[in-house]
């Protein structure tokens, strides 16, 4: 943690992760994906990072959920591999 900081940035970042990445196109979320995964791989809690993760996931696994709701993706596709385009 920086000095001055409440928590943690990678905390920070989760919480306003719905806003964060709003109004980004699909290979814009693949690169902030990723980048969020090297900041959870550098904390050496095992505990944290497992935390991080879920919470990381979870609008992703909302978002999955929302498209097999509408039926525009099946569970079929997400077993291939589903793409973003």
């Amino acid at each position: 943690m920086q000095v001055g900081e409440t928590e943690p940035f990678i905390c920070e970042l989760l919480n306003s992760l719905t806003v964060t990445i709003q109004d980004l196109e699909t290979h814009q979320i693949h690169m902030f994906y990723e980048a969020v995964g090297l900041m959870i791989s550098a904390d050496g809690d095992p505990k944290k990072r497992e935390q991080y993760l879920v919470r990381a996931q979870h609008l992703l696994e909302q978002h999955l959920a929302v498209l097999l709701a509408h039926g525009c993706i099946t569970v079929t596709s997400v077993r291939r591999g589903l793409r973003f385009s």
